[in-house]
């Protein structure tokens, strides 16, 4: 899994694009979420958006909002839910790519490990009205590591 977030990355820093989206195979997006997440990049400076949330973990106040279908919550501890859905800038890939380079940590806990590279506090948003839903955590998609 690493490898492959990995992968994704190396190829967004290769591009001339400022903002890349990553999806594991079990990310299942909602009614117009590419289009919601078109806006969100077209109209939102930021570091690092989790899409998908996942793992029960769920946002308490939103700080921003871009539109009635979209709002986030600035995350002061630089972490994210899940590594299922995830937008990140330019800035945010060249470290996480480092550290997934080599890695160490199981994604999730790699990503976090990432914000700790910046000089200056990275910009790290949840959405609080999902767009898409971590399939393995609802149950919604068998995980291939299911005891079943």
């Amino acid at each position: 899994v690493i490898s492959k977030h990995h992968q994704a990355l190396v190829s967004f820093l290769r591009s001339h694009d400022d903002y890349c989206l990553i999806c594991e195979d079990d990310v299942i997006f909602s009614d117009n979420a590419l289009s919601i997440i078109h806006d969100l990049v077209q109209n939102f400076s930021f570091d690092f958006v989790d899409i998908a949330g996942g793992d029960g973990l769920t946002t308490s106040n939103a700080d921003v909002t871009i539109n009635k279908s979209l709002q986030l919550e600035k995350k002061s501890n630089f972490a994210t839910r899940t590594a299922c859905c995830y937008l990140v800038s330019r800035r945010y890939a060249e470290k996480l790519s480092l550290v997934l380079r080599s890695p160490v940590f199981p994604i999730d806990w790699s990503m976090s490990f990432a914000f700790s590279l910046f000089t200056s506090s990275p910009l790290v948003y949840w959405v609080c009205n999902n767009l898409a839903e971590h399939g393995s955590s609802t149950g919604k998609v068998i995980s291939w590591r299911s005891s079943q």
